[in-house]
């Protein structure tokens, strides 16, 4: 199994925000990363950099509110998660947060989705990262031999 780089991850994503700035993936997933690593505080402006730059994305609210609830800050949690349930009602991730969150979120679960846990959010991060390459200017290598 390969091991993960944090450090250069940290680097890959520091350059992207350098040649891209307003790009409100590249700080929604480096503020995933941070708050991943436990780094709330330093999470917490890319986060919300990235809902200001795009508003709409469901996804900038989830990260959001992960955040919030991972820092401790459970009122803001419930009220971003809220916000969220409202503006995207059929937003598959919502219900994975709520489950994570417990029964003590009290807001109802739905009962469609599996209770199968989410995959490692190091490979949900893949697309991103051949975004962050290419914005560094490394292209990304396919991994498939040649024959």
């Amino acid at each position: 199994m390969a091991r993960l780089d944090y450090a250069a991850a940290e680097r890959e994503f520091r350059r992207a925000i350098e040649l891209a700035p307003g790009d409100a993936v590249v700080q929604q997933f480096f503020g995933s990363f941070l708050s991943a690593s436990g780094r709330f505080a330093e999470a917490e402006p890319h986060i919300r950099l990235a809902r200001k730059l795009d508003p709409l994305n469901p996804l900038a609210i989830w990260v959001d509110a992960r955040l919030a609830y991972w820092s401790g800050d459970y009122p803001r949690a419930a009220a971003v998660l809220d916000e969220l349930r409202k503006k995207y009602p059929n937003y598959a991730l919502t219900y994975n947060l709520i489950r994570e969150f417990g029964p003590e979120s009290a807001v109802p679960r739905r009962p469609s989705l599996s209770s199968k846990r989410l995959r490692n959010s190091a490979t949900a991060w893949m697309p991103t990262v051949a975004r962050i390459r290419l914005l560094a200017g490394r292209p990304t290598r396919s991994r498939a031999r040649s024959r």
